[in-house]
């Protein structure tokens, strides 16, 4: 009988050891289905970091180039101006011109003006 309860102790610590065996093998395949996905989640991390960076460089180029695109467009407006001005002084010039010479010389400009209107070119005349 002792033979008979050492084969049963023997049996009982085999089946025990093959659970033991079972357990932790199942505990070793959950590991590494959780390292698949972590070593998945990162490269879908990493492509997204790429895709983003790649986003970012192409926004930064368009930023650069509508700011180009802005200062080259206000030069050309401020050239304008200053042409416009330069346009604009002219026709004072001649519009002054004109009106002194209407007053110097009626006869030769249709349109009569006042010389009172021009203290100092009252003083000349």
């Amino acid at each position: 009988m002792e033979e008979l309860d050492q084969l049963t102790s023997k049996l009982a610590s085999y089946a025990e050891t093959d659970q033991i065996k079972k357990i932790l093998l199942d505990m070793l395949k959950d590991l590494d289905a959780r390292d698949e996905i972590m070593k998945k989640s990162l490269a879908d991390a990493k492509a997204d970091l790429e895709d983003h960076k790649e986003k970012l460089v192409k926004y930064q180029t368009q930023l650069v180039d509508l700011a180009n695109a802005a200062d080259k467009a206000k030069q050309k407006a401020d050239g304008a101006d200053l042409k416009r001005a330069k346009l604009n002084g002219e026709s004072k010039t001649v519009s002054e011109n004109y009106k002194v010479g209407s007053l110097l010389c009626p006869s030769l400009f249709p349109d009569t003006h006042d010389a009172s209107s021009y203290p100092k070119l009252n003083k000349i005349l």
